[in-house]
């Protein structure tokens, strides 16, 4: 998502006008799907952390492959090559 041309205060971040969009609409999606917040889940930081390979380039059947055998659940969208990054 991007905000052309925002109106930005002198303290305002470039990230905030999407945020300001992005977090009301995402509320309201997961409200609608019955999805609720697990905050009382205590996980171990370092079981969560993974090193990525540079996928940009790589035909994106490879990537999401490489990606599941890290573990991570992949949802791809579209097909050829990643173009960019997403993190």
């Amino acid at each position: 998502m991007a905000v052309d041309r925002p109106h930005l205060k002198p303290t305002d971040l470039g990230d905030e006008p999407v945020e300001n969009i992005v977090n009301p609409v995402m509320s309201s999606s997961l409200q609608y799907m019955n999805v609720s917040a697990d905050k009382s889940a205590e996980t171990d930081s370092a079981e969560q952390s993974v090193t990525l390979d540079q996928f940009v380039g790589v035909p994106i059947d490879e990537a999401a492959a490489a990606l599941k055998e890290k573990g991570l659940d992949v949802t791809q969208i579209g097909d050829g090559r990643v173009k960019t990054t997403a993190l």
